[in-house]
């Protein structure tokens, strides 16, 4: 299995001169089909020297061997596999747990839901294997959120977390639009019925 944090390619991403860039220097990532995370850092080559942009790649790449580690653990030394742990969440995360926390918790304003009809038997054992596998690959699908003591809000990832999916021919539309308890999880909920998939 490669590291979650292998060796970054160049510093700089080329552009033109006279591309604008909204910010001084911008950060983005993605993950591979190979399970590697691939970095890229475009700057403002006449405010953001290379020697500050490559300080910057330093501490970024450290953060995120602390964060993330390697083979499935972290710095901290837990098994991300087995044991329950927090990982820090994105301003618009933040943000959405703030509004959660207002008058009208649950509010399914940032629901998305997504139904998909297929042809063929249904085996409904082997679409809940499939959803727990899924699972296990993306632990981030068992998780919910919550506020420390210091006001920090944090994801809580739960291995043990028992997912919502189950075979219901009882499943409605008000159904799919029943909200969820962002501070419990699991956040992913999927139904099946006589004709159809209906995930969410």
């Amino acid at each position: 299995m490669p590291s979650p944090v292998p060796e970054l390619p160049a510093l700089d991403t080329v552009v033109g001169d006279d591309v604008p860039l909204r910010n001084p220097l911008s950060v983005t990532s993605v993950v591979t089909a190979e399970q590697s995370i691939q970095v890229t850092f475009i700057r403002g080559t006449r405010l953001v020297s290379e020697e500050t942009a490559r300080q910057l790649r330093e501490e970024f790449l450290a953060a995120l061997e602390r964060q993330v580690g390697a083979q499935g653990g972290d710095a901290r030394g837990v098994d991300t596999r087995a044991q329950t742990y927090t990982l820090p969440v994105t301003p618009t995360q933040e943000g959405m747990f703030y509004l959660e926390e207002q008058d009208d918790p649950g509010v399914a304003a940032y629901l998305t839901r997504m139904t998909f009809t297929l042809d063929g038997a249904l085996d409904s054992e082997r679409v809940l294997q499939a959803w727990s596998r899924l699972a296990d690959r993306h632990p981030i699908l068992r998780a919910y959120f919550t506020r420390n003591a210091d006001g920090s809000v944090v994801a809580t990832v739960d291995p043990a977390l028992e997912l919502d999916a189950r075979y219901d021919e009882a499943f409605t539309e008000a159904d799919m639009l029943r909200p969820f308890d962002v501070t419990a999880g699991p956040l992913t909920r999927l139904r099946m019925k006589a004709g159809g998939h209906c995930p969410r």
